[in-house]
């Protein structure tokens, strides 16, 4: 029998569920998906376990709501970095800056990064947010060179 979740309609329960979906980061973020329980996740979160489940089938419904923040955090600043590159284009100066963002990203997300790409593998949400992400990363990166007059044949393949 499926438990039944609710969506919060008044501030006060959208704030707790915002809460657990934050906590969720958090926790995820600095000891791993695998590593990380519910009850950890209501206790960061300063609410009882039946609330996060009044809200949550599981730990996994979390993820997928962890999953907006993620992209927020690791993706989104790389969309920013690409959107402030003027012409002429200097590759040199994008390819350094990327790879050190790329570093301190993922030091700074390693443990959910790597629960959320081995999970990627097994969890359809998951690969399908990461598929889109990549599609959506790549049109962006390709759309922004030829507004800067970069003519390379297959630009999106390359």
């Amino acid at each position: 029998m499926s438990q039944e979740v609710r969506e919060p309609q008044q501030k006060r329960s959208i704030d707790k569920k915002n809460r657990i979906i934050e906590a969720g980061y958090e926790l995820f973020a600095k000891d791993g998906y695998f590593n990380t329980n519910t009850s950890e996740i209501a206790k960061k979160a300063g609410v009882s376990t039946g609330i996060v489940y009044g809200y949550f089938h599981d730990k996994r419904d979390i993820l997928i709501e962890v999953l907006d923040i993620y992209v927020d955090n690791v993706f989104y600043p790389v969309f920013e970095m690409f959107d402030k590159i003027t012409a002429p284009v200097d590759f040199d100066f994008i390819i350094t800056h990327s790879i050190d963002n790329a570093v301190t990203v993922h030091e700074n997300n390693a443990a959910i990064h790597e629960a959320l790409h081995s999970m990627s593998h097994t969890d359809k949400a998951v690969n399908n947010k990461f598929i889109a992400l990549e599609d959506e990363l790549t049109l962006a990166i390709a759309d922004k060179f030829r507004s800067l007059g970069v003519t390379t044949p297959s630009l999106i393949e390359r």
